[in-house]
């Protein structure tokens, strides 16, 4: 048996696995999924091939009930497949708790290699997780080197298998209450608003935009993790009001399409990242992406092709990069096409599924 934990039930983590489980599932039909998640599952109402074990329900998880379910459930013959991109402690938990009493092979996907917002303690933990599993899957060249320079982790144990597509957003046919402005170029920063993410980078380049095309229109869309109130500032300061739009919640998948099928490119400024999920939601809707060349991201976004990379803290370069898609939209247009064509081939579920196989096959074998 194979079982992905997942433990927030919503938001890009939960697709993620969503679409890697199912297409799993797909590729060996002989052999079991699962999914340890969430109560309330965000993608409840799509269908899917695999069981969905609801075990987790944030602060108020149940413990005798996990201990029960991974204590007497889980065999010494099973892979247990963390995703790893919050509640380290928890994660950690579960680890010792496996490799204590039960001893299956245990892998972690890492989707960021140090939190952003990690204290001392937490990367201590971190640090633990990362020696307890018996492989790391990570998703670009970069967070592998970051691993084993951080963390002292063997290169033998990391393997990079890339992140896979959101194609399937495509096929939930939510429609949009605004339909997109005429003759404005438009703008999308989408996600949870954390300060790492460089929203107020954005908003003082948008100032220089604005003053030399006043027709861009940027969407600000997801929930804050922080108070909004200096964001709001700076758009008054800056007399930003007639170019920007706020939605400030979270906004389930069936309403992603909206967003992503009105505007004409994604803008990701953000300051540190191991990778991002956003620019492969960009991708599946044919957007091109403008983001900031750190972490991961140079080997997803192609300069110049599915999209631009600029320098980190730089409001000048990106303003720039906005200029040159919003002063020619059919760069833009041409930028996108080739960027949803990578969505469909490179980033494919059915090759990532093949190689998470390959790497469950390896690892049993080794054990055996």
């Amino acid at each position: 048996m194979i079982y992905h934990v997942e433990i927030a039930g919503k938001g890009g983590i939960t697709q993620y696995t969503f679409n890697l489980v199912s297409h799993l599932q797909e590729l060996r039909k002989d052999r079991p999924v699962a999914i340890i998640g969430a109560r309330h599952y965000e993608l409840e109402s799509l269908p899917r091939n695999f069981e969905l074990i609801r075990l987790f329900n944030r602060f108020k998880t149940n413990p005798f009930k996990l201990l029960r379910f991974f204590l007497f459930k889980i065999k010494k013959e099973d892979v247990v497949h963390f995703q790893l991109s919050s509640f380290p402690p928890f994660v950690l938990a579960m680890m010792l708790l496996l490799k204590i009493f039960v001893r299956p092979t245990i892998v972690v996907t890492v989707h960021n290699v140090v939190s952003h917002e990690a204290s001392f303690a937490d990367k201590h933990i971190l640090l633990t997780i990362y020696r307890l599993a018996d492989r790391l899957i990570v998703h670009a060249q970069q967070n592998k080197d970051e691993l084993i320079r951080l963390f002292q982790i063997p290169e033998s144990k990391i393997q990079i298998i890339p992140h896979g597509n959101y194609l399937f957003a495509q096929k939930l046919n939510a429609t949009s209450d605004s339909p997109k402005e005429k003759d404005r170029f438009e703008l999308l920063f989408f996600g949870y608003i954390r300060a790492y993410k460089g929203l107020d980078l954005l908003l003082q380049s948008l100032k220089i935009v604005t003053e030399q095309n006043p027709n861009v229109l940027l969407h600000v869309v997801g929930k804050p993790h922080e108070s909004f109130e200096k964001y709001d500032q700076l758009i008054d300061a800056l007399q930003l009001q007639p170019f920007v739009r706020l939605n400030l919640d979270y906004v389930p998948i069936e309403e992603v399409q909206a967003y992503f099928s009105r505007v004409d490119a994604v803008v990701l400024p953000y300051k540190r990242i191991s990778q991002s999920g956003v620019i492969f939601l960009a991708y599946a809707f044919a957007k091109p992406v403008i983001a900031t060349n750190i972490g991961g991201i140079p080997e997803v976004v192609e300069n110049g092709k599915s999209g631009l990379l600029i320098p980190p803290n730089d409001s000048q370069a990106l303003s720039e990069a906005i200029l040159k898609l919003a002063n020619h939209p059919e760069i833009a247009r041409e930028m996108g096409a080739y960027a949803q064509e990578l969505s469909r081939t490179k980033y494919s579920w059915e090759a990532i599924a093949r190689r998470t196989w390959d790497l469950y096959d390896s690892l049993r074998k080794a054990k055996a």
